[in-house]
């Protein structure tokens, strides 16, 4: 706290007091205060005083570093503990922290330097192959948006949850390409039967000829069990599951928006496994031999 203030003092074998004008003010940590004793008037300390307190607040301050790539690397690990893909986030923090650093602070990583690396690695070349097979090609565009769509949550997680930014950097992705989808043809799923077939494992063929007849992915079909599905093999599993719930007097969910006009009918429709024709003399045959043991949806 600075100020101005009057000192009383009274020289040694003397009786007269003395008044001297000076200022008290802090600076590095330490009050300092500066008198005269009669040189000075309230309006010379003044002065003085603000002659301090400029050159004070011109004298360059410490950085505060904050919190640091390293540091926000392990806290971002911390709060994704159960994210399945977090090896692939750990090895893609690793070499974040190679081009940035692992002590550089989170408020200097610019959209400079962000660019910077985006473009350096656009131009990085990755070689495949051994010998004179051996091909060079640059690093494709998912590859490099991974990284820079892991370093955008990671800034944003700093600043909207941590609270150790000010604000984010703008991170421009690149334009991906888009993928082809392609469909199994009938030729093509009977030779992977076949192949199925010579298999050790004796399940796989089924395993595949299910997975190909309902398009459920690999961990669906793996971990299927009865408690989703309906005593009757043609029933509606999410149909019988809201069945329960009202069975057994839970609260179903209403709609925000209220009750609305009265939707058309719609004319239910049913997909026929036996349209897609027997496979093999699996799941396809059963479901022909089935075919007039189905109910009726008129």
């Amino acid at each position: 706290m600075a100020r101005v203030s009057q000192r009383l003092w009274r020289a040694p074998g003397q009786r007269a007091r003395r008044k001297a004008w000076g200022f008290t003010v802090q600076a590095d940590g330490k009050q300092k205060r500066v008198y005269k004793k009669a040189e000075w008037t309230k309006d010379d300390a003044e002065q003085a005083l603000a002659a301090v307190r400029l050159k004070i607040e011109q004298q360059p301050k410490a950085k505060e570093r904050g919190l640091t790539l390293a540091r926000a690397a392990e806290r971002y690990v911390e709060a994704k503990a159960r994210k399945r893909s977090l090896g692939d986030d750990i090895r893609i923090l690793k070499h974040l922290e190679e081009f940035f650093g692992a002590d550089t602070p989170l408020s200097e990583i610019t959209a400079s330097r962000i660019a910077e690396y985006k473009g350096r690695r656009l131009n990085t070349v990755r070689k495949t192959g051994q010998g004179g097979a051996a091909t060079e090609r640059p690093l494709a565009a998912g590859t490099v948006n991974r990284t820079l769509a892991l370093l955008r949550h990671l800034l944003r997680l700093a600043c909207e949850e941590w609270e150790v930014l000010q604000s984010i950097p703008k991170i421009r992705l690149e334009k991906e390409p888009q993928g082809c989808l392609r469909w199994i043809t009938s030729e093509e799923a009977r030779r992977l039967l076949d192949a199925c077939r010579e298999s050790r494992n004796a399940n796989l063929v089924d395993l595949v000829e299910f997975s190909l007849f309902t398009g459920l992915r690999r961990s669906e079909a793996l971990t299927l069990t009865w408690d989703p599905c309906r005593p009757s093999p043609w029933g509606h599993p999410a149909r019988h599951h809201k069945e329960q719930q009202a069975a057994a007097g839970s609260p179903q969910p209403r709609s925000r928006r209220g009750p609305g006009p009265p939707r058309p009918a719609r004319r239910q429709t049913r997909l026929r496994l036996t349209e897609l024709g027997p496979l093999s003399c699996g799941v396809g045959e059963r479901c022909h031999a089935r075919e007039a043991d189905r109910p009726s949806l008129a």
